[in-house]
């Protein structure tokens, strides 16, 4: 088991395995079927990250501004989109209806995954909290 200094958990570092699958939040730009690829906004980068669906699962199909996706960890970390997408003043109801079931989902898929900077809890050991 590899382990970690308490100066690198303070900085927050990325502590799974890089092929782990990682449900994210995501800023959807562009979500045509016929595309090879997702775009969405790093909020890490600034900019539009092209997604491959080769690589990907889409959770919520016909998303067309928020968006839960699976990826793997070190897509994640290449992309920087550990950042949760603030949401834009005067959204409409479809818009706020859509992030809500996206942010469902992604804590459903994310139940038993770190993210960086998270430390598992005593219970998750199989001790007593």
């Amino acid at each position: 088991m590899q382990r970690y200094s308490v100066s690198e958990l303070a900085r927050g570092k990325d502590r799974g395995h890089p092929t782990e699958t990682v449900c994210i939040l995501a800023d959807v730009r562009t979500n045509n079927s016929e595309r090879k690829s997702i775009q969405v906004w790093s909020y890490g980068r600034n900019k539009i990250a092209n997604l491959p669906r080769s690589l990907i699962r889409n959770h919520t199909h016909e998303a067309q501004h928020w968006a839960a996706i699976s990826m793997p960890r070190w897509l994640v970390n290449k992309e920087l989109l550990w950042d949760e997408p603030h949401p834009a003043e005067g959204e409409d109801a479809a818009a706020n209806s859509e992030r809500r079931t996206a942010e469902y989902v992604v804590g459903r898929e994310n139940k038993y995954v770190l993210r960086p900077g998270q430390r598992r809890s005593i219970a998750a050991y199989g001790g007593r909290a």
